[in-house]
C-alpha cells in the first residue's frame, strides 16, 4: 500500500501511516527503508518521497503520441500572430541526453530576452499545485520562461492531468491559455475554467 502511494506521487509521513495501519513508528520505518534500499523512494527526515519520474532522450520523447503531441502544436500554432518572437520548451533536464540544456548560463540567458510567446511543457498540472516540474532546473527555467513572455501557452496531453511533480513552475492563474486534447478529463476542464483559465482543445488525432 506505501509502495502504490509513492507510485501515484505521494509522499508519506511515517507517523500517519502508523496511526493509519495500528503498527508502531519503528515498523513504518524499517518498510521506508526497504523500499529505499531497493530503489523505489527517497528517505527523508519523517518519512519518504517518490522519486522524481526520470526524463527520457529528447529523440525518444518526440516519438512518444507524436499524433496527439502534434494535433496540440497545430492548435497552439493558431495563436502565433506575424512577427512575434516566440520560444518553445523543450521540457527537457541540464543532461547530455536530452538533447537541451536548462543549466544556469541558459536561465541567465534567457532573462535577458523581450519574447511574445512562451509555448512552455509541463510535466503534472493540476488545480492543487498548478504547472509543475519533475526537475529543479527544469522548473527555474520555465519560471525565467515566464517572467520573460508577454503571453503564456501550456501545451497538455491528458496523462500531465493525473500526475505528480515535485517542483512548481506557476499558478494557473499565471497561465494565459491551455491547450488541451480533444478528450480531456472533463473534471481536468471543470478545475481549469474554475480558475478562470482560458482553454483551448485540439482536434481529434487523424
Amino acid at each position: 500500500m506505501i509502495l502504490g502511494r509513492l507510485a501515484h506521487g505521494q509522499s508519506v509521513v511515517a507517523a500517519a501511516l502508523a496511526l493509519e495501519f495500528e503498527v508502531s513508528e519503528d515498523a513504518i520505518r524499517r518498510d521506508l527503508r526497504a523500499l529505499a534500499a531497493e530503489g523505489r523512494c527517497r528517505r527523508v527526515y519523517g518519512g519518504a518521497l517518490p522519486l522524481s519520474k526520470p526524463t527520457a532522450p529528447m529523440a525518444a520523447r518526440m516519438e512518444e503520441a507524436r499524433d496527439r503531441k502534434q494535433a496540440l502544436a497545430r492548435k497552439a500554432a493558431s495563436l502565433v500572430k506575424l512577427g512575434q518572437f516566440v520560444f518553445l520548451d523543450s521540457g527537457a533536464r541540464s543532461i547530455p541526453a536530452s538533447a537541451a540544456c536548462v543549466d544556469a548560463p541558459a536561465t541567465l540567458s534567457l532573462m535577458q530576452m523581450n519574447i511574445d510567446l512562451g509555448v512552455l511543457g509541463a510535466c503534472a498540472v493540476s488545480s492543487a499545485t498548478g504547472v509543475s516540474a519533475y526537475d529543479l532546473s527544469d522548473a527555474a527555467f520555465k519560471r525565467a520562461l515566464l517572467a520573460a513572455s508577454r503571453n503564456h501557452i501550456v501545451l497538455v496531453t491528458n496523462e500531465k492531468f493525473a500526475a505528480r511533480a515535485a517542483h512548481r513552475v506557476a499558478e494557473l492563474k499565471d497561465i494565459d491559455t491551455f491547450v488541451v486534447e480533444h478528450d480531456a478529463p472533463p473534471d481536468a476542464l471543470d478545475e481549469l475554467a474554475a480558475a478562470g483559465c482560458a482553454l483551448m482543445t485540439a482536434d481529434r488525432p487523424s
